[in-house]
C-alpha cells in the first residue's frame, strides 16, 4: 500500500494495477504519459488534490516515468456547476490540451485526477482518437446528470452526462451511454 493514500475504491483498483505491473514488468513495455491534476475542477475536500498527487507519485515510482502536473491548488469548495465549471476552465483547458498531446505521440494516458471533473475534459479527446472506447467508470454515484436533473448541482455528478452529448459543458462529447461500464455504483439519483 503507498503510505498516505487512502481513496476508497480507487486506491483498490491502483494497487491491484500496480501489482500486475510489478509481476508482469518484463512482459510490458509501453510507453505511458502520466497527468496529474492539481486544479480545482469541482472538489469538495482539500484531500482530492493531494489524493491525485499521491497517486501520480506511486505511479511514476512504479512506471518509470514523469508526471506532467497541470494547474494549481486552490482551496476546496461546496458550490454548484454554474460557478465551478467556469472556475475550472483553465484546468480543465490544460487537461484537455496535455491529454491530446500524449495521444497524438502514442503513450498510453494515465490520468491521476481529483475529481471525476477532470473527465468533462479528457474523455471527449480519448473518444476522438478512439471512438470505440469503452469506459469503465469507478464510482459510487452515476454521474450521468444534467444541471436539469441534478439534485446537488455538483459537476462532478454530471459527468457522463456531458460526456454522453445529454448537455453542453463546452469540452466535447462522443461518448454512447452503451460504451460505459458502471462499477462499484450505489447511489443513483432517479433521473440519472
Amino acid at each position: 500500500m503507498v503510505e498516505g493514500l487512502k481513496i476508497e475504491g480507487f486506491s483498490v483498483v491502483l494497487m491491484l494495477y500496480l501489482e500486475f505491473l510489478s509481476s508482469n514488468q518484463r512482459r510490458i513495455s509501453m510507453s505511458y504519459s502520466l497527468i496529474c491534476s492539481q486544479g480545482r475542477v469541482g472538489d469538495k475536500t482539500n484531500n482530492t488534490i493531494r489524493g491525485a498527487m499521491l497517486t501520480a507519485k506511486a505511479l511514476e515510482k512504479h512506471l518509470n516515468v514523469k508526471a506532467k502536473v497541470v494547474g494549481t491548488p486552490s482551496p476546496a469548495k461546496n458550490d454548484n456547476w454554474e460557478e465551478c465549471l467556469p472556475e475550472a476552465s483553465k484546468t480543465l483547458g490544460l487537461l484537455q490540451r496535455e491529454t491530446r498531446n500524449s495521444l497524438l505521440s502514442n503513450s498510453k494516458v494515465l490520468l491521476a485526477s481529483n475529481t471525476c471533473s477532470a473527465s468533462l475534459a479528457t474523455l471527449p479527446i480519448v473518444v476522438g482518437k478512439y471512438p470505440d472506447v469503452m469506459v469503465l467508470w469507478v464510482d459510487a454515484h452515476g454521474d450521468f446528470n444534467t444541471p436539469d436533473t441534478s439534485e446537488s448541482g455538483y459537476l462532478g455528478g454530471m459527468v457522463l452526462g456531458a460526456v454522453c452529448g445529454q448537455w453542453n459543458s463546452g469540452y466535447g462529447a462522443g461518448l454512447k451511454p452503451s460504451q460505459v461500464a458502471l462499477i462499484g455504483v450505489h447511489d443513483i439519483d432517479g433521473e440519472e
